[in-house]
């Protein structure tokens, strides 16, 4: 029987070539992988249980990453409420004793009282429940409801009906009546609170952990006394003009704070990009931007809202916009959108000369 010898060797042949191919493939996946940024053998799409899910998503540029963090910066919507960080613990820890040429005598304040010369008198003096101090030689004399300042004068002339000549007179308060005052509605701790009579209405909601900014208005807070309104607070005015009543607390009043009222977002080129609570059913763009100081170079202002229960936006000037009567639930963007007439070139290289101008868009 003849034996084919071709036959080992074609066998080898074809062996010798399948590996040499198994190699040229693995050297060009090789070759391939260090020829592709590795940016984009990041992106990898994986199947698993039928999910698709992306392993890891292409690497922003430097310039590429500046550019959207301005971007979204800009373009965020903040849910703090206009004013949300004026309740920290700056005014809890207010050390008023009442002793200011403001306070207004009341019932259970101490006097200290000194006369010399024709009489001598030295005592403290607590006023009693008429509104009284009772000096030996002179009798009572009314001082409830009368400034601090007007004490010593109200004092000297009850002293001079009596004593005509060579009499000197000094008065000090020496201590006023502690109070206890109500905190209730929208706060995060409602309760009771101690202080002294003139002690801000902002020491005490401070004292409550300040206003609940989901649920509480900061543009309605009522001073209520034996249930009837005293006095009413508007704190945008006090965070803007500095404006706040300064009422004299009585022991038992009650702070309320309402619910919060219609509120619309602003969002763009501001420096207070906030939720604010419209005051009224007029409540105009000019009224917001008082509020919400546009940078300059703010030149349209996108609204977006509900109008008629039907989607409503809209597209105008900041002009327009001053004019406009705004709604609750408005989505509000103050935009930069001015088209520059001039361009700034830089020049590089060996040159004489500036290395920057200024040229027409069109040049």
């Amino acid at each position: 029987m003849k034996t084919d010898k071709t036959e080992p060797m074609k066998y080898m042949h074809t062996k010798m070539t399948t590996q040499q191919t198994r190699l040229l493939f693995l050297a060009a996946m090789f070759c391939l992988a260090n020829l592709i940024p590795a940016s984009v053998q990041a992106v990898a799409i994986s199947k698993q249980g039928g999910l698709e899910n992306k392993a890891q998503e292409l690497p922003l540029t430097p310039a590429d990453a500046t550019a959207t963090q301005t971007k979204d910066k800009k373009n965020k919507s903040t849910d703090k409420p206009f004013g949300y960080n004026l309740f920290t613990g700056g005014f809890s820890g207010d050390r008023e004793i009442g002793l200011n040429p403001d306070y207004k005598i009341t019932e259970g304040d101490q006097i200290t009282v000194r006369i010399w010369g024709a009489t001598e008198v030295t005592e403290i003096s607590k006023v009693d429940a008429q509104g009284n101090i009772f000096i030996p030689k002179v009798g009572p004399i009314p001082v409830a409801g009368i400034r601090n300042s007007e004490l010593n004068a109200r004092v000297k002339k009850a002293v001079h009906s009596v004593f005509t000549s060579n009499v000197q007179v000094y008065t000090a308060l020496q201590g006023t009546q502690p109070v206890a005052v109500f905190v209730t509605g929208n706060v995060k701790n409602p309760g009771r609170y101690a202080g002294v009579a003139s002690n801000s209405l902002l020491y005490y909601i401070d004292r409550a952990a300040g206003i609940d900014a989901e649920a509480g208005s900061y543009r309605d807070i009522r001073i209520m006394r034996d249930g009837k309104p005293l006095a009413q607070a508007d704190l945008y005015e006090f965070m803007i003009d500095g404006i706040i009543p300064t009422p004299q607390f009585k022991d038992g009043d009650t702070i309320v704070v309402g619910p919060k009222g219609q509120t619309i977002a602003v969002t763009g080129d501001v420096r207070n990009p906030y939720k604010f609570e419209i005051s009224n059913q007029h409540f105009t763009g000019k009224s917001l931007v008082k509020y919400v100081h546009p940078l300059p170079e703010v030149s349209h202002v996108r609204v977006t809202g509900i109008r008629n229960k039907d989607p409503f936006a809209i597209y105008v000037s900041i002009e327009e916009f001053n004019k406009m009567k705004l709604a609750d639930g408005d989505q509000i963007s103050f935009e930069a959108d001015l088209r520059k007439d001039t361009i700034v070139v830089a020049v590089e290289g060996s040159f004489l000369g500036p290395s920057q101008f200024a040229i027409p868009l069109d040049a």
